[in-house]
C-alpha cells in the first residue's frame, strides 16, 4: 500500500503523517497477542517454539520491539531472546 502510493507521486513525509494518525491510538502488542491466540499458538516451551513463534509474529507484520515484549511477558529465557535479537539483526 505505501509503495503503491510512493509509486503514485505521493511524498513519504504525508504518508508517514497519516499512516501515523490512523494507527495512533492502536495497541500493537494487543494486536499481536490477538494475532497468536487467532493462530492458536501458545506460551513456548522450549527455544525452537519461541523461534517458531517469533518468525510468525514477524511475517504478520510485527516489530521486533513488540515481539520480544510479548515473549519476556512469557517469562522466555534471557539466553533465547539474545539468540534470536543476534538473528534478527543478522537479517537484511
Amino acid at each position: 500500500m505505501i509503495t503503491d502510493l510512493k509509486q503514485k507521486g505521493v511524498h513519504g513525509e504525508v504518508i508517514e503523517k497519516a499512516v501515523s494518525a490512523a494507527y495512533d491510538d492502536v495497541n500493537e502488542e494487543q494486536l499481536a497477542r490477538e494475532h497468536l491466540s487467532r493462530k492458536r499458538l501458545k506460551k513456548p516451551t522450549s527455544q525452537k517454539e519461541t523461534a517458531r513463534i517469533y518468525r510468525a509474529l514477524a511475517r504478520a507484520g510485527f516489530s521486533s520491539r513488540i515481539i520480544f515484549k510479548v515473549l519476556k511477558k512469557w517469562d522466555v529465557d534471557d539466553e533465547t531472546l539474545t539468540a534470536l535479537s543476534e538473528e534478527a539483526q543478522e537479517l537484511p
